[in-house]
């Protein structure tokens, strides 16, 4: 057993560590967390003996650190420490094999031998034996100095194991490698002390956490009772969230995006006007995505979708006849495209041949569906129509009178027919008497306010439920001028903090301002400006409505 009893370590009148008391039982694996100058290395330093504390005492086994003599220490704990610098050219298999010279006096025994070869195998350094340390990588020099550390207590499983920062600089495949077998020698009665930065490894390798703060214990348990929100906060000043993983039922960390802006901190950049700055910002940003949007910076830059295509392309947008019915009559000669709807909160992208669209008796609704999606549009409110031909592929987009952008049909490379869509835009371009009609305001799509406001967690794990469990959903995206649908089975999640992706085999939908969106469950009508539809989940069916707002509603349906 390892015992640290309210040690204190101070340097030049300065307190790096203060009062810090623990145990370590045989088979266990202790992460250390915390921020930079928290005092990890320098208890590591501690429990090594390569320094001593000012006050209190460390025993190992039941016996002061000082009272072991360097060679019996030297057979009972090895540190891999953060840097190990080495400027001979020594060859890997020398340098691991300098982890056993605790063991012999001049020669290495045959047992010495096969010790280094097999711990080698297992740190996947064996093909590297006869090259030069220097001529490595900084991951393989850690390998390599890892397993000069292992061989030093290899056929001693009474030993202490200290690891400080072992996975700094592998990469995903050695970092999970290293922490599976220091936890593989901790179940067979190694005590094995670990300094991480990543705290989800942390929560998935070892079996108890002691996280430091300005050199003091802040706490000290399980992982489950540790990765708190509050406790991540207070020790490394992050948002976070945290969760339970149902697979290894271990506490999953998801850090918030930390957002900046370059201008507030940074006085040397140039200077702009904040109009023409905000312009330039959304056409390099429309240039670099061409998903991006305007949403409630239109007012303030008297710009609209349709106005940033104008400004972004002049000589690859082309204006299109007016007369649009005719226009959407003739889409299904291009063959299989990409269509992409738009609502103020997100967007859906799906990929399929248009079927031919039927126009509703006494209505202005056009019907479009195939076997997994279905529009519903009304063109009299389809205003203006641009083929446009850019870095980003040949398309159609439609605005409404306001000159937000509603769809946009984008041709597939291999699929699609580029002689129809060149035709097309010759039939359809707009002559000389046409210009770009003038841009009123429109209003957004009526919402609903319906009951049970969903918290963040809460609409995510109904998604994650019926994405695990096979469930067919559907999904509804909705603007002033037009209704999509789509259903199928979830075949994939991308959560990105604002922005969460929900994933079918041909179709992906976007919520791309997720914070500033009212998610809500149940509701009768389908008002909203987004809706997906889980039909059995939890006993009963699921609604959830996706709705536009500048806060986000806080509560949990119960």
């Amino acid at each position: 057993m390892l015992r640290v009893e309210k040690i204190t370590y101070e340097i030049k009148g300065r307190k790096l560590l203060k009062d810090i008391s623990f145990q370590l039982r045989k088979g266990e694996v202790l992460a250390l967390l915390g921020a930079n100058g928290a005092g990890k290395s320098s208890l590591m330093h501690l429990l090594s003996r390569d320094t001593l504390p000012t006050e209190g005492q460390i025993s190992l086994m039941g016996k002061f650190l000082q009272d072991y003599s360097p060679l019996e220490l030297a057979k009972k704990r090895a540190m891999l420490a953060q840097q190990n610098n080495m400027s001979i050219a020594f060859k890997v298999r020398e340098i691991v094999q300098m982890g056993r010279y605790p063991h012999y006096r001049s020669v290495p025994s045959q047992h010495d031998h096969e010790i280094v070869d097999e711990v080698m195998e297992a740190c996947g350094i064996t093909l590297m034996a006869d090259r030069s340390y220097l001529s490595l990588s900084g991951g393989e020099q850690q390998r390599v100095q890892l397993a000069r550390v292992l061989v030093q207590i290899w056929d001693n499983p009474d030993s202490l194991l200290l690891l400080d920062e072992p996975v700094s600089a592998l990469d995903l495949q050695f970092q999970q490698q290293v922490l599976a077998l220091a936890k593989a020698l901790s179940r067979k009665g190694f005590m094995v002390v670990v300094v991480l930065h990543d705290i989800n490894l942390a929560a998935l390798y070892s079996d108890r956490i002691l996280m430091l703060k300005n050199g003091r214990k802040w706490c000290e348990g399980t992982p489950i009772e540790i990765m708190e929100r509050k406790n991540i906060y207070t020790v490394f000043s992050v948002h976070s969230e945290v969760s339970i993983d149902t697979k290894t039922l271990q506490p999953l960390v998801k850090l918030e995006e930390l957002v900046l802006d370059a201008s507030q901190f940074n006085t040397k950049l140039p200077k702009e006007t904040q109009e023409n700055g905000l312009v330039d910002k959304h056409i390099k940003s429309y240039k670099s995505d061409p998903f991006h949007r305007i949403n409630k910076e239109k007012i303030e830059i008297a710009c609209s979708d349709m106005e940033l295509l104008k400004m972004a392309y002049p000589r690859q947008a082309c204006l299109l006849g007016r007369d649009i019915e005719a226009l959407f009559s003739e889409l299904p000669q291009l063959g299989n495209v990409t269509t992409i709807a738009y609502s103020t909160v997100g967007y859906m992208e799906f990929k399929g041949r248009y079927n031919q669209a039927i126009k509703e008796r006494d209505r202005q609704t056009w019907l479009i569906a195939c076997d997994k999606y279905r529009m519903a549009l009304d063109l009299s409110g389809w205003k203006t129509a641009f083929a446009v031909c850019n870095e980003w592929g040949q398309s159609f987009q439609f605005f409404d009178q306001g000159g937000t952008l509603l769809h946009k049909i984008v041709l597939s490379e291999e699929a699609s027919h580029a002689d129809v869509y060149e035709e097309l835009c010759s039939r359809y371009k707009a002559g000389l008497q046409e210009t770009v009609p003038k841009i009123d305001h429109i209003p957004s799509s009526p919402t609903q306010s319906s009951a049970g406001a969903l918290e963040t967690y809460a609409w995510k794990r109904i998604l994650a439920q019926s994405f695990s469990q096979g469930i067919v959903t559907s999904f509804t995206i909705n603007h002033a001028y037009g209704n999509y649908t789509y259903e199928g089975t979830i075949t994939g999640l991308v959560d990105q903090g604002e922005r969460y992706q929900v994933m079918y085999k041909d179709c992906i939908i976007t919520l791309d301002r997720v914070k500033a969106m009212n998610i809500r469950a149940g509701g009768e009508e389908n008002t909203s400006e987004a809706l997906m539809h889980i039909p059995c989940i939890e006993k009963e069916p699921v609604d959830m409505r996706f709705e536009g707002g500048e806060k986000p509603l806080v509560g949990i349906l119960a």
